[in-house]
């Protein structure tokens, strides 16, 4: 699992997210945050799923070092949690209430660096 994200302005990051196996891509997204009449949002968009639509995730809480969104609505997820574990590692959970159980998935994201050519 990656995802990559980019500041653009104050107020809109863009990211890309996807998920290989091997020498296959699973899935890709396309994902913004941002701020629209003083609320934050997470916004998914997957080709092939939810009819090609984006699902937006409203941000429910926030410290310096995490930030959870939330989409009750949603079959899965419905919760989007982001926490600062180190300086380098990112730790993303994703989780739902399915069958009356809650499912979730973790991910640790490593900062990578990016060397670009002269």
């Amino acid at each position: 699992m990656r995802e990559e994200w980019t500041l653009q302005g104050d107020s809109l990051m863009t990211g890309t997210g996807m998920q290989v196996k091997g020498n296959d891509t699973l899935f890709i997204e396309q994902l913004r945050i941002f701020k629209d009449a003083g609320e934050v949002y997470y916004v998914a968009t997957v080709e092939g799923q939810n009819d090609n639509q984006p699902v937006f995730f409203r941000m429910s809480a926030s410290t310096e070092k995490s930030a959870v969104f939330e989409n009750p609505q949603h079959d899965f997820p419905q919760v989007i949690r982001y926490e600062l574990e180190s300086p380098n590692v990112l730790l993303a959970t994703i989780e739902a209430v399915k069958d009356s159980k809650k499912v979730s998935r973790e991910f640790r994201f490593r900062k990578a660096t990016v060397r670009l050519m002269p």
